[in-house]
């Protein structure tokens, strides 16, 4: 069970408990075994959790969907010195624009 799966099923007084603690959450590639679908409903979830609980999220991802967060602060550990990059100057999200450029034509068909 995924952390994000646990806190589904927290009631809702329950979760704001947790939350209202205001300590930093620590989150370890939170997007494992997750479809997009539901890493979007993730990514939903944790800036609701920063906006209106004003914690703080330390998060290790390569999920395009969680780096693409706004006002987040993206440390680029794969680089040598560690340095702030903006999502999509990140290795792996590049990958994924090319591979679905690459294949644009097939999604255009499809409309």
């Amino acid at each position: 069970m995924t952390l994000f799966t646990r806190f589904r099923c927290f009631r809702e007084r329950d979760l704001r408990r947790l939350i209202f603690r205001r300590l930093p959450y620590c989150m370890d590639e939170p997007e494992n075994s997750l479809s997009p679908k539901l890493q979007l409903e993730l990514v939903k979830f944790l800036q609701d959790s920063a906006r209106y609980f004003n914690c703080q999220l330390i998060i290790a991802t390569h999920s395009p969907f969680i780096l693409s967060i706004a006002g987040a602060k993206i440390y680029d550990l794969d680089q040598t010195p560690v340095d702030i990059r903006n999502w999509t100057e990140l290795e792996n999200v590049r990958a994924y624009y090319d591979f679905f450029k690459k294949h644009d034509g097939e999604f255009e068909l499809l409309d």
